[in-house]
């Protein structure tokens, strides 16, 4: 291990796992008719219904000054085995009915790792509604009595690394 390069050395150490479930990748702006069919609606419907408890995000460009107001970009679903990735950077407002019924069903939690005073701007600002039963990771840990709330610190505390590129 001393022959072999640092930097090398230092990429083995931090070797990190992979999520080998599925990914789905939609982009909103393909979806034609009223049907709204696109890959993954049954896997959500399915969640929903289920009430089953969803990992969630959402991301937007960064809003350079303070005047700018950039929409949410891209909505993110996940699950032990899946996650689904919706685009919304040319839809912009709309979100596919069964989208919508996720995000504000009481019955199905959300958890996620910030919802903040800029997360509600956004998806009030964006979608022109709140979401329903959203919970943060950092409060659920508290209340199971975790000293570290953080996700890499929750993450390694059941034995899995994590890596975010910044």
């Amino acid at each position: 291990n001393a022959t072999r390069p640092k930097q090398q050395q230092d990429e083995q150490d931090e070797q990190v796992e992979e999520f080998k479930g599925k990914t789905i990748l939609v982009d909103l702006a393909n979806i034609t008719g009223n049907m709204e069919d696109f890959d993954g609606k049954q896997w959500l419907e399915m969640r929903v219904n289920a009430r089953q408890t969803l990992g969630w995000h959402i991301a937007w460009t960064h809003d350079r000054d303070k005047d700018s107001d950039n929409p949410v970009a891209l909505v993110q679903f996940a699950d032990s085995s899946t996650v689904l990735l919706l685009r919304t950077h040319k839809t912009r407002h709309w979100l596919p009915t069964v989208v919508a019924k996720a995000l504000q069903a009481d019955s199905c939690r959300k958890v996620c790792v910030n919802f903040d005073n800029m997360e509600r701007k956004k998806m009030e600002n964006t979608f022109n509604f709140m979401p329903a039963s959203v919970d943060e990771l950092a409060d659920l840990a508290k209340r199971k009595g975790l000293e570290d709330k953080s996700l890499r610190g929750l993450a390694e505390r059941f034995g899995h690394k994590v890596r975010k590129d910044q």
